[in-house]
């Protein structure tokens, strides 16, 4: 059922896109943390190369993944992080 909508696979891509781009976000992070260095760097180029990785199955294949699924897919992290961000205000 769900695997026959254009839009819940889009989604479901950039799901998957959108939790490895959070665990490499993760990994400089707390590589950052744990240096002594100036330098912090936040992956934002390998997060962007998997954004864009993602977007290419619609490319590749626009028949089966909806853009838009793909879109929300890859919002959703930084949607919950200012759902987190907004309950912490509130306590």
């Amino acid at each position: 059922m769900f695997t026959k909508s254009s839009f819940v696979l889009g989604l479901v891509i950039g799901t998957i896109a959108s939790a490895i781009s959070t665990f490499v976000w993760y990994h400089y992070l707390s590589r950052a943390v744990n240096s002594e260095g100036l330098y912090v760097s936040s992956g934002m180029g390998i997060r962007f190369l998997i954004a864009v990785m993602a977007c290419l199955f619609w490319v590749r294949y626009p028949d089966i993944f909806d853009l838009l699924g793909i879109a929300l897919g890859l919002m959703l992290t930084y949607v919950m992080i200012i759902v987190h961000g907004v309950n912490s205000l509130k306590k």
